[in-house]
C-alpha cells in the first residue's frame, strides 16, 4: 500500500510503483499507443510489488485522428488531461498528465480538482492546481516539482519520458 492513510504515504513504495508505472507507460507509448484512461483503479500492484497497467479499452494509436469519440471527451474526468477534457487530439503527454494526477493524489491524499465532471474538465483547462507542498509541506521537493511539471496545462511543457524516468531512477532499458 502506497498510502496507508490520508495523512501519510510510503515514499519508497511510491517511488517504486510510479517508476514501474512510468516504464510501462513508456513501453506503451513506444508502441505508438496512448492509454487515455490512466487512473488508480487501472493500476494494479501485486503483493510482490509488481505494477500492472489495466483496462486498454480506450487505447488508441498516438498518430490517430480518432483521439476522441465524436465530440465527447473519453476517459475519467478527475484523471484526464486538459486537452482530453477539451476533446482535442492527444499525444503521449496526455497519459503523463494522468500520472501527475495520480502522483498528486498519492502525495496529498486529495485530487487537485474536485466538483462535477464538467467543472473539473473546465478547471483543468484554465487553472493550475496548487503544488502538493502547499497541502503537505513535507512532500519531497523533487516529487513536488515533477508533479507540478506533469500537470502543466500545455502538453508541450510536460517533461519527457526520459526526464520522468530519471525521477524514479529507472532506466528505459530496464
Amino acid at each position: 500500500i502506497v498510502r496507508p492513510s490520508r495523512t501519510s504515504y510510503d515514499e519508497e513504495k511510491l517511488r517504486s510503483v510510479l517508476g514501474q508505472l512510468a516504464l510501462g507507460i513508456n513501453a506503451l507509448h513506444e508502441a505508438g499507443k496512448v492509454h487515455r484512461d490512466i487512473k488508480p483503479s487501472n493500476v494494479m500492484v501485486s503483493h510482490e510489488g509488481r505494477v500492472v497497467l489495466l483496462d486498454f479499452g480506450l487505447v488508441t494509436d498516438e498518430d490517430s485522428s480518432h483521439s476522441m469519440t465524436g465530440c465527447h471527451a473519453v476517459g475519467t474526468a478527475p484523471y484526464m488531461s486538459p486537452e482530453q477534457a477539451a476533446s482535442k487530439p492527444l499525444t503521449t503527454a496526455s497519459d503523463w498528465y494522468s500520472v501527475g494526477i495520480i502522483l498528486y493524489e498519492a502525495l496529498t491524499g486529495r485530487l487537485p480538482f474536485t466538483g462535477k465532471a464538467m467543472e473539473i474538465m473546465v478547471d483543468k483547462q484554465t487553472r493550475i492546481p496548487p503544488p502538493p507542498r502547499a497541502h503537505k509541506p513535507g512532500v519531497p521537493k523533487d516529487l513536488d516539482k515533477l508533479c507540478v511539471d506533469l500537470l502543466s496545462i500545455d502538453p508541450n511543457e510536460r517533461p519527457s519520458p526520459k526526464t520522468i524516468l530519471k525521477y524514479f531512477a529507472v532506466d528505459e532499458e530496464a
